[in-house]
């Protein structure tokens, strides 16, 4: 998906996403104490035995805080919407209190797949010529049964995701 992305980078001022750290943020929530995660698993965890599968895709290309003056180059996510906004607002609930989370409940479902680090008008042309020719990206559906509690660490190279936990759907964990 990011290759042919890279290919119209010829400047080089985008920072794109390793693969293996895409992923589609329900909640961001800041720092979280150790003893706040314990509970934070529990009720996660009670959350996800209530749940079942949804299907979800890839479709539509975009960027913030605009299309055509990018500051983050993303991929919309299309599926059974309903039932991912309505997890991502359940999980809103179960974490409010915990960490720096702030309740804030904008919920916008993409994968950020690259960043922009310096703002260039050739490469916003470029990028609104791509999309104009590559309005559709046809992936295959894939059943969403989990998700995860991640933490992010902020290097020089970009943010690290790990995964602390994760919560299968109708699984004790």
């Amino acid at each position: 998906m990011i290759h042919p992305l890279k290919i119209a980078d010829s400047n080089r001022i985008v920072r794109w996403t390793n693969p293996d750290q895409l992923h589609l943020t329900l909640v961001f929530m800041g720092s979280v104490e150790k003893d706040e995660l314990i509970l934070l698993r529990q009720s996660l965890e009670r959350l996800a035995n209530e749940w079942e599968a949804f299907e979800m895709k890839v479709r539509g290309w975009g960027g913030f805080p605009t299309g055509r003056h990018p500051r983050v180059i993303w991929v919309g996510v299309d599926g059974e919407r309903d039932r991912l906004r309505e997890l991502q607002s359940r999980i809103v609930e179960t974490v409010k209190g915990t960490g720096d989370h702030q309740g804030k409940n904008h919920f916008s479902p993409h994968l950020t797949l690259g960043r922009i680090k310096k703002p260039d008008p050739g490469f916003s042309v470029q990028w609104a010529q791509f999309c104009e020719k590559n309005p559709i990206l046809n992936c295959s559906p894939w059943k969403v049964t989990t998700f995860h509690l991640m933490q992010s660490e902020l290097q020089s190279t970009g943010a690290i995701h790990r995964t602390v936990a994760s919560f299968e759907w109708g699984s004790t964990n």
